[in-house]
Order: C-alpha cells, then structure tokens, then sequence
C-alpha cells in the first residue's frame, strides 16, 4: 500500500521535534551554553511554532473530511474525557490541598481530552 506523503512529512516533522526536543532539554539540564546551543534553542522556538501550526493545519483538513455522524462521536468522546478528567483533577487537588480554584485546573484535562479524542486525525489518511 503507498504511503501518503503528507503521512511521511508528518512523520518526519515528529521525528525532528523529538530529537530538537532531547537536545535543547539536554542542554539545559547540564548547564551548556555555547552559541551554537543558542541558535539550536532559537531553531527549536521558531520549529515549534511552525510545528504548532502545521498539526492545526492538518487537523482541520482532515475534520473537513469527517461526515457529521463522525465529528459528533468524536465531540461526545472529547465531552465526557474532558469532564471526567477535570472532575479527577478537581477532586484530587481538593483532597491534597483542601481547597481549590476550579478554573486553574481546566487546561490540562481540555487539552488532554482534545488530544486523546482528535489525536489520530494526524496519521489516518481520510479519503485520500
């Protein structure tokens, strides 16, 4: 079965990303700073902003392809793992803490939700 190339170029941008990732927290751990390190550090912001982009991008792409039945399976999915996440987050800063501020502990579940309900968007080829 041929590969898409847009699959491949996804792959590759992941593949980059990783590896920019390892260096710059690598480099940062140990303290290293030389100029060459620097412009890594600068390649890496400016890659993860274009990276960013390019996966946002591709993402409403391939939603546009989507029949509604499915963007609405997939919405009840992200529903419910959002809300299930955020309550386990509130409950438990609550037992650890004894109090809390319920909207400081809303990004993490939403964008775990997102990720965990949207994420194969990315690698499935949708009528291509």
């Amino acid at each position: 079965m041929k590969k898409s190339k847009l699959l491949r170029f996804t792959k590759i941008m992941y593949i980059l990303f990783a590896i920019l990732t390892i260096i710059v927290l690598f480099s940062a751990y140990n303290n290293i700073d030389n100029k060459f390190i620097v412009k890594i550090a600068i390649g890496y912001v400016f890659f993860t902003f274009i990276f960013l982009i390019y996966i946002a991008s591709i993402f409403i792409l391939r939603i546009k392809k989507l029949k509604w039945t499915e963007i609405r399976k997939r919405l009840l999915h992200f529903l419910t793992t959002f809300i299930g996440l955020w309550v386990a987050n509130v409950l438990f800063t609550y037992l650890i803490k004894n109090e809390v501020n319920i909207l400081n502990h809303i990004y993490t579940p939403l964008a775990l939700a997102f990720g965990i309900s949207f994420f194969d968007l990315l690698w499935e080829n949708i009528n291509e």
